[in-house]
């Protein structure tokens, strides 16, 4: 996996989100690391590293997050391990 460029924008959005989803007791502390990294894993590295490029990755990310959220992350309430 990539570790430099864009991934720790990606990281740190998708952590945000997991963090908001968490203490709305949407999500599973346990999860928040699962959904932080499937984030990651579908990133495709390759854009320049410009301000425009960051602000552009933290928005994919951020709703990237919730998609997986909607889609297969299950709420605390089901006891979350993470994806389904």
């Amino acid at each position: 996996r990539d570790r430099g460029g864009l991934m720790p924008t990606v990281m740190n959005a998708a952590n945000e989100v997991a963090v908001e989803s968490f203490l709305a007791d949407k999500l599973a502390f346990q999860a928040m690391p699962v959904l932080t990294e499937a984030v990651m894993d579908s990133f495709k590295a390759g854009s320049e590293l410009t301000m425009d490029t960051i602000l552009e990755t933290d928005l994919w990310a951020r709703s990237r997050a919730r998609e997986l959220l909607d889609n297969g992350l299950q709420s605390t309430s089901d006891q979350a391990t993470g994806l389904q």
